[in-house]
């Protein structure tokens, strides 16, 4: 995710997926990065919502499957002349080796997150109230008392068998990402309406706001079109309000 002033939109239940891993990756790296214990509880928190995440379907197969459309996408490029070889060369290489590490991978993804007992009895009591696995777990007590290099690289280590769906989701996402070209376009009286070319498929909607204020996009997509409607909130315990003034935004469609 990285930019958070970036809003992003997937068109598709795989790129949706990926943005939820990324997202959570994102959350875990955030929290290893702070010594404090209840950073380390929070990072456990989102590997649960992890191995949740990737539990739903075969998240491995839906990866390799992206990884190999956008290989097959590269490829055509090779008979452009203006085409850069030797970094199409490096992208197909990298896209092969992610294929290769995945289909290396025993089992499906999280398959050792799942026989780790700590995250186990964590995730039976998730939903225990207080400090949710702390009152019930003494073990757990005693080793969120442990130096936080320890805690820390015990995490690490535990999400080191997914590094390389970590990394299929990073060349993927940054694929598209690149591809969409960035133009100023205008809602008109708060509304943004256009159609979708199935000459050219496009993966994820991005969209950044010339000033950051209290309003925001909300963005529907079908077959035939995408609409975006602007909000205005002064507050998130308030209803938002629809805005009826125009809105100028830049807008990429994303597409490989």
């Amino acid at each position: 995710m990285g930019d958070i002033q970036t809003f992003e939109q997937p068109l598709n239940e795989r790129f949706r997926l990926m943005l939820r891993l990324e997202q959570l990756f994102e959350r875990i790296d955030a929290h290893l990065g702070h010594d404090d214990v209840w950073q380390t509880h929070a990072a456990l928190q989102a590997v649960l919502e992890l191995l949740q995440t990737v539990s739903r379907g075969d998240s491995k197969r839906e990866l390799i499957k992206e990884l190999d459309r956008q290989r097959a996408a590269l490829n055509r490029f090779d008979d452009l002349p203006a085409v850069d070889r030797d970094r199409l060369t490096t992208l197909v290489a990298e896209h092969e080796r992610l294929v290769n590490a995945l289909h290396g991978g025993t089992g499906a993804l999280g398959e050792e997150l799942r026989d780790n007992d700590l995250l186990a009895q964590l995730q039976q009591r998730a939903t225990a109230g207080g400090r949710p696995g702390m009152l019930e777990l003494p073990s757990y007590q005693e080793w969120l008392q442990r130096p936080s290099a320890e805690r820390h690289d015990a995490i690490r280590s535990w999400l080191e068998p997914m590094a390389a769906a970590r990394g299929a989701i990073d060349r993927g996402l940054a694929m598209v990402r690149d591809a969409g070209e960035w133009n100023r376009v205008t809602a008109a009286g708060g509304f943004f309406e256009q159609p979708l070319k199935h000459s050219s498929p496009i993966q994820l909607l991005r969209l950044k706001l010339e000033a950051p204020g209290h309003y925001f996009p909300e963005i529907s997509a079908g077959r035939q079109r995408f609409t975006i409607r602007f909000f205005h909130q002064d507050s998130p315990a308030a209803r938002a309000v629809q805005l009826d003034e125009d809105i100028d935004f830049d807008l990429a469609c994303c597409g490989l």
